[in-house]
Protein backbone atom coordinates (compact mmCIF):
# COMPACT_ATOMS: atom_id res chain seq x y z
CA UNK A 1 0.00 0.00 0.00
CA UNK A 2 0.86 3.38 -0.81
CA UNK A 3 2.33 5.78 1.95
CA UNK A 4 -0.06 8.53 0.95
CA UNK A 5 -3.04 5.94 0.94
CA UNK A 6 -2.25 4.55 3.99
CA UNK A 7 -2.78 8.15 5.56
CA UNK A 8 -5.98 8.79 4.24
CA UNK A 9 -7.37 5.32 5.41
CA UNK A 10 -5.70 6.38 8.95
CA UNK A 11 -7.33 9.61 9.11
CA UNK A 12 -10.16 8.56 8.23
CA UNK A 13 -10.32 6.06 10.53
CA UNK A 14 -9.29 8.85 13.37
CA UNK A 15 -12.44 10.55 12.09
CA UNK A 16 -14.76 8.08 12.18
CA UNK A 17 -14.01 7.38 15.80
CA UNK A 18 -13.91 10.92 17.17
CA UNK A 19 -17.28 11.81 15.37
CA UNK A 20 -19.21 9.45 18.27
CA UNK A 21 -18.63 9.17 21.94
CA UNK A 22 -15.37 8.92 23.50
CA UNK A 23 -16.18 5.70 25.94
CA UNK A 24 -13.81 3.05 25.86
CA UNK A 25 -16.19 0.78 23.65
CA UNK A 26 -17.03 3.99 21.50
CA UNK A 27 -13.16 3.91 21.16
CA UNK A 28 -12.64 -0.01 20.60
CA UNK A 29 -12.29 -1.68 17.44
CA UNK A 30 -15.67 -2.89 17.28
CA UNK A 31 -17.44 0.11 18.65
CA UNK A 32 -21.00 -0.21 19.99
CA UNK A 33 -22.81 2.10 18.55
CA UNK A 34 -24.15 -0.60 15.68
CA UNK A 35 -25.24 -4.40 15.75
CA UNK A 36 -22.30 -5.45 14.43
CA UNK A 37 -20.30 -5.33 17.91
CA UNK A 38 -19.78 -7.76 20.14
CA UNK A 39 -20.71 -5.86 23.59
CA UNK A 40 -22.60 -8.42 25.26
CA UNK A 41 -24.69 -8.04 28.64
CA UNK A 42 -25.05 -11.62 30.82
CA UNK A 43 -26.31 -11.88 34.25
CA UNK A 44 -25.09 -9.86 36.65
CA UNK A 45 -22.99 -7.59 34.57
CA UNK A 46 -22.32 -4.02 35.56
CA UNK A 47 -20.84 -1.75 32.82
CA UNK A 48 -20.67 2.46 32.60
CA UNK A 49 -20.57 4.31 29.54
CA UNK A 50 -20.65 8.12 28.59
CA UNK A 51 -23.34 9.74 26.47
CA UNK A 52 -20.75 12.44 24.96
CA UNK A 53 -22.45 13.67 22.00
CA UNK A 54 -20.76 15.35 18.62
CA UNK A 55 -22.23 15.62 15.77
CA UNK A 56 -25.40 13.47 16.57
CA UNK A 57 -26.66 12.06 19.79
CA UNK A 58 -24.74 9.27 21.31
CA UNK A 59 -26.31 5.17 20.77
CA UNK A 60 -24.82 2.31 22.69
CA UNK A 61 -26.13 -1.44 21.65
CA UNK A 62 -26.06 -4.44 23.84
CA UNK A 63 -26.76 -7.54 22.97
CA UNK A 64 -28.54 -9.87 26.06
CA UNK A 65 -28.98 -14.05 25.65
CA UNK A 66 -32.32 -14.82 27.03
CA UNK A 67 -34.48 -18.21 27.37
CA UNK A 68 -38.14 -18.60 26.86
CA UNK A 69 -39.83 -19.12 30.64
CA UNK A 70 -37.16 -17.10 32.28
CA UNK A 71 -37.38 -13.19 33.01
CA UNK A 72 -35.42 -10.43 32.87
CA UNK A 73 -34.35 -6.72 33.41
CA UNK A 74 -32.18 -4.39 31.88
CA UNK A 75 -31.67 -1.49 34.73
CA UNK A 76 -29.60 1.57 34.12
CA UNK A 77 -28.53 3.67 37.19
CA UNK A 78 -26.43 6.07 38.56
CA UNK A 79 -26.85 8.88 35.99
CA UNK A 80 -25.87 12.51 35.13
CA UNK A 81 -29.33 12.85 32.64
CA UNK A 82 -33.01 12.36 32.47
CA UNK A 83 -34.52 9.20 31.01
CA UNK A 84 -37.64 9.42 29.55
CA UNK A 85 -40.78 9.32 29.78
CA UNK A 86 -40.79 12.21 33.48
CA UNK A 87 -44.35 14.10 33.62
CA UNK A 88 -44.32 15.97 31.63
CA UNK A 89 -42.81 14.20 28.84
CA UNK A 90 -39.14 14.65 27.59
CA UNK A 91 -38.70 17.25 24.26
CA UNK A 92 -37.35 15.06 21.73
CA UNK A 93 -33.14 15.57 22.25
CA UNK A 94 -33.55 16.71 25.71
CA UNK A 95 -33.64 13.61 27.53
CA UNK A 96 -32.27 9.49 27.05
CA UNK A 97 -33.69 6.59 26.05
CA UNK A 98 -33.16 2.96 27.28
CA UNK A 99 -35.08 0.40 24.77
CA UNK A 100 -35.57 -2.94 23.79
CA UNK A 101 -35.54 -3.41 20.44
CA UNK A 102 -35.51 -5.87 17.20
CA UNK A 103 -33.06 -6.58 14.65
CA UNK A 104 -34.06 -3.36 12.35
CA UNK A 105 -33.94 -1.26 15.72
CA UNK A 106 -37.63 -0.54 15.80
CA UNK A 107 -38.67 0.17 19.40
CA UNK A 108 -40.47 -2.88 21.49
CA UNK A 109 -40.20 -1.61 24.61
CA UNK A 110 -39.45 1.37 26.30
CA UNK A 111 -38.20 1.60 29.90
CA UNK A 112 -39.82 3.15 32.59
CA UNK A 113 -38.36 4.99 35.92
CA UNK A 114 -37.68 3.13 38.84
CA UNK A 115 -39.58 3.57 42.42
CA UNK A 116 -40.05 7.14 41.02
CA UNK A 117 -36.45 8.00 40.44
CA UNK A 118 -36.18 9.78 36.78
CA UNK A 119 -32.30 8.84 36.84
CA UNK A 120 -33.16 5.42 37.43
CA UNK A 121 -34.61 3.39 34.67
CA UNK A 122 -35.95 -0.68 33.66
CA UNK A 123 -36.85 -2.54 30.87
CA UNK A 124 -38.26 -5.75 32.28
CA UNK A 125 -39.84 -8.87 30.48
CA UNK A 126 -40.41 -12.45 29.72
CA UNK A 127 -39.40 -13.40 26.36
CA UNK A 128 -40.97 -15.40 24.25
CA UNK A 129 -38.68 -17.62 23.11
CA UNK A 130 -34.75 -18.42 24.01
CA UNK A 131 -32.76 -15.77 21.62
CA UNK A 132 -30.25 -13.15 21.31
CA UNK A 133 -31.89 -9.75 22.19
CA UNK A 134 -31.11 -6.03 21.69
CA UNK A 135 -31.17 -3.34 24.18
CA UNK A 136 -30.27 0.51 23.13
CA UNK A 137 -29.36 3.58 24.86
CA UNK A 138 -30.15 6.87 23.46
CA UNK A 139 -28.49 9.92 24.59
CA UNK A 140 -29.10 13.81 24.43
CA UNK A 141 -28.46 15.39 21.57
CA UNK A 142 -26.63 17.68 23.87
CA UNK A 143 -24.15 15.75 26.62
CA UNK A 144 -20.01 16.02 27.51
CA UNK A 145 -18.11 13.02 28.75
CA UNK A 146 -19.19 13.78 32.40
CA UNK A 147 -22.65 12.35 31.06
CA UNK A 148 -22.53 8.56 32.30
CA UNK A 149 -24.91 6.17 33.52
CA UNK A 150 -24.23 2.62 34.82
CA UNK A 151 -26.38 -0.40 32.84
CA UNK A 152 -26.70 -3.66 34.59
CA UNK A 153 -28.73 -7.08 32.76
CA UNK A 154 -30.42 -9.45 35.95
CA UNK A 155 -32.41 -12.69 35.31
CA UNK A 156 -35.15 -12.02 37.86
CA UNK A 157 -36.63 -15.43 37.43
CA UNK A 158 -37.47 -17.49 40.69
CA UNK A 159 -36.16 -21.07 41.51
CA UNK A 160 -37.10 -23.73 43.56
CA UNK A 161 -35.67 -27.06 43.03
CA UNK A 162 -38.96 -29.16 44.42
CA UNK A 163 -42.01 -29.66 44.75
CA UNK A 164 -44.10 -33.12 45.43
CA UNK A 165 -47.72 -33.74 44.91
CA UNK A 166 -46.77 -37.55 44.87
CA UNK A 167 -47.70 -40.25 47.57
CA UNK A 168 -48.71 -38.55 50.69
CA UNK A 169 -47.21 -35.21 50.13
CA UNK A 170 -48.70 -31.66 49.06
CA UNK A 171 -46.77 -28.52 48.04
CA UNK A 172 -48.50 -25.20 48.42
CA UNK A 173 -46.45 -21.97 47.11
CA UNK A 174 -46.50 -18.69 49.19
CA UNK A 175 -45.02 -15.72 46.99
CA UNK A 176 -44.40 -12.52 48.48
CA UNK A 177 -44.43 -8.88 46.36
CA UNK A 178 -41.53 -6.87 48.06
CA UNK A 179 -42.47 -3.49 45.96
CA UNK A 180 -45.12 -0.94 45.70
CA UNK A 181 -46.42 -1.76 42.39
CA UNK A 182 -48.78 -4.83 40.92
CA UNK A 183 -47.02 -7.69 40.01
CA UNK A 184 -47.86 -9.91 37.55
CA UNK A 185 -45.46 -13.35 35.95
CA UNK A 186 -46.09 -17.14 35.32
CA UNK A 187 -45.94 -19.98 37.88
CA UNK A 188 -44.01 -22.97 35.89
CA UNK A 189 -43.78 -26.54 37.03
CA UNK A 190 -41.51 -28.93 35.63
CA UNK A 191 -41.01 -32.82 35.97
CA UNK A 192 -37.80 -33.95 37.22
CA UNK A 193 -36.86 -34.44 33.42
CA UNK A 194 -37.77 -31.18 32.61
CA UNK A 195 -40.76 -31.43 30.99
CA UNK A 196 -43.11 -28.42 31.18
CA UNK A 197 -46.21 -30.01 33.20
CA UNK A 198 -48.49 -26.49 33.51
CA UNK A 199 -48.05 -22.57 33.22
CA UNK A 200 -49.95 -20.75 35.70
CA UNK A 201 -50.34 -16.51 35.53
CA UNK A 202 -50.66 -14.71 38.69
CA UNK A 203 -51.62 -11.39 39.76
CA UNK A 204 -50.12 -10.25 43.41
CA UNK A 205 -50.83 -6.48 44.61
CA UNK A 206 -48.13 -4.14 45.74
CA UNK A 207 -46.69 -5.54 49.60
CA UNK A 208 -49.34 -8.75 48.85
CA UNK A 209 -48.92 -12.25 48.54
CA UNK A 210 -50.02 -14.84 46.95
CA UNK A 211 -50.78 -19.28 48.27
CA UNK A 212 -51.35 -21.46 45.83
CA UNK A 213 -52.19 -25.07 46.34
CA UNK A 214 -50.10 -26.93 43.49
CA UNK A 215 -52.04 -30.46 43.66
CA UNK A 216 -55.39 -28.44 42.96
CA UNK A 217 -54.08 -27.20 39.57
CA UNK A 218 -55.33 -29.25 36.55
CA UNK A 219 -52.01 -32.09 35.98
CA UNK A 220 -49.94 -31.07 38.77
CA UNK A 221 -51.74 -34.15 40.90
CA UNK A 222 -49.37 -36.94 41.45
CA UNK A 223 -46.41 -35.07 40.08
CA UNK A 224 -43.01 -33.98 41.15
CA UNK A 225 -40.47 -31.75 40.36
CA UNK A 226 -39.24 -28.35 40.02
CA UNK A 227 -40.47 -24.78 39.63
CA UNK A 228 -39.62 -21.06 37.92
CA UNK A 229 -41.42 -18.14 38.65
CA UNK A 230 -40.89 -15.46 35.72
CA UNK A 231 -42.10 -11.72 36.26
CA UNK A 232 -42.44 -7.96 36.29
CA UNK A 233 -41.48 -6.40 39.36
CA UNK A 234 -37.86 -6.61 38.68
CA UNK A 235 -34.53 -8.55 40.74
CA UNK A 236 -35.27 -9.49 44.01
CA UNK A 237 -39.01 -8.01 43.51
CA UNK A 238 -40.59 -11.04 44.91
CA UNK A 239 -39.81 -13.75 47.27
CA UNK A 240 -41.51 -16.97 48.47
CA UNK A 241 -40.91 -20.61 49.43
CA UNK A 242 -42.95 -23.98 48.76
CA UNK A 243 -44.15 -26.03 51.58
CA UNK A 244 -44.35 -29.51 50.86
CA UNK A 245 -46.58 -30.88 53.24
CA UNK A 246 -47.71 -34.31 54.62
CA UNK A 247 -51.08 -33.86 56.03
CA UNK A 248 -50.49 -37.69 58.06
CA UNK A 249 -47.78 -36.84 59.83
CA UNK A 250 -48.13 -32.73 60.24
CA UNK A 251 -44.54 -32.45 58.84
CA UNK A 252 -43.47 -29.52 56.23
CA UNK A 253 -40.71 -29.18 54.26
CA UNK A 254 -39.78 -25.91 53.24
CA UNK A 255 -37.71 -25.31 50.04
CA UNK A 256 -36.93 -21.57 49.03
CA UNK A 257 -38.13 -19.55 46.02
CA UNK A 258 -34.84 -17.37 45.54
CA UNK A 259 -33.44 -15.80 42.18
CA UNK A 260 -29.92 -16.58 41.06
CA UNK A 261 -27.13 -14.70 42.86
CA UNK A 262 -25.83 -11.99 41.52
Amino acid sequence: MRIGTALTLTAALFVARTTGADDAWDQATYPDDNFSGPNTLLHGTVQTHDLESHANADVDYFKVPVRAHESYEARMFGSTVIFQPPPPPCQAGVCARLERVDLNGFPLQQSQKVEGDYATTAVRWTPAATAVEFLRVTGPDVATTYDQYSITFLNTTLFAPRFNNSATQTTVLFVQNVTSATATGTLDFWSAGGTLLRSEPFTIAARGVIVVNSAALPGLAGQAGSISVSHDAGYAGLTGKAVAVEPATGLAFDTAIAPLPR
